[in-house]
C-alpha cells in the first residue's frame, strides 16, 4: 500500500480470482461491502465481489463473521475460508479453526 492510500489492490495476492473486487473501493466503504456479504439471499456474484472487494481492503473481521453465521451456500463458506488463509492474520486464524470445529459442516 502506498504511503497515505486508502485503496489496496488484488496484486498482492497470486490467485486467479473469480471475481475482482471492486477496485476503486476504500476502507471507508468497508461496512457496506460487509453489508452486501451477509445478505444471504443476495445475488452470489455480488456477494463474492464484495468478498474479494473485503480482503483487497484488509477487513478479515467482516469476512470472518460471515463466515461464522452464513447458512446460505456452502462453496461461499469455501471461498471465505481461503481468502481468510491469504490474509494470514490472527482473526483468519482464529475465524478457520472455528470453522473448523463445526461437526455438522464436515461430517
Amino acid at each position: 500500500r502506498r504511503r497515505g492510500a486508502t485503496r489496496v489492490c488484488a496484486c498482492q495476492y497470486a490467485s486467479h480470482d473469480p471475481a475482482l473486487g471492486d477496485p476503486e473501493a476504500e476502507l471507508s466503504e468497508a461496512a457496506r461491502y460487509g453489508e452486501v456479504l451477509k445478505e444471504e439471499k443476495g445475488d452470489l456474484f455480488r456477494r463474492y465481489e464484495a468478498m474479494f472487494t473485503l480482503r483487497n481492503l484488509g477487513v478479515p473481521e467482516a469476512l470472518a463473521s460471515v463466515l461464522d453465521s452464513d447458512h446460505s451456500s456452502v462453496v461461499l463458506r469455501h471461498e471465505l475460508a481461503f481468502v481468510l488463509g491469504q490474509m494470514e492474520s490472527d482473526i483468519a486464524i482464529c475465524a478457520l479453526a472455528r470453522s473448523l470445529g463445526k461437526a455438522a459442516e464436515h461430517p
